[in-house]
């Protein structure tokens, strides 16, 4: 699923500061930093996109994940302990491999 799909279908998309960070590291390897920052921001700033933070029980839970889930990667732990715990519809990555065997929340790809 694509993002130009999400917006049509009038989803709302939650992001958080690990989900944020990630996107513009990768970006701006692309395409700069200037072009990722005005890129990011202008999605940041989207009606269709709703800024979560992240509680500090969710960070515990998340830790417990990448311990108990064969050393995941904490990122990623945190990514899918969010979408738990706020009891999201789907998470959507752009890396399936990373989510491989979860089934506590329906795994979307954007590829």
């Amino acid at each position: 699923m694509k993002l130009e799909e999400i917006i049509e279908k009038e989803w709302t998309i939650g992001v958080n500061a690990i989900i944020i960070s990630e996107c513009f590291h990768i970006l701006s390897r692309f395409i700069g930093g200037e072009e990722a920052w005005k890129r990011i921001s202008k999605f940041l700033d989207s009606s269709s996109v709703l800024y979560l933070t992240i509680e500090k029980m969710t960070m515990h839970k998340a830790m417990r994940l990448a311990i108990d889930r064969a050393q995941r990667r904490i990122n990623d732990m945190i990514i899918l302990q969010h979408a738990l715990d706020s009891k999201a519809d789907a998470l959507l990555t752009d890396n399936l491999k990373h989510f491989e065997g979860i089934s506590d929340v329906e795994i979307l790809s954007l590829r």
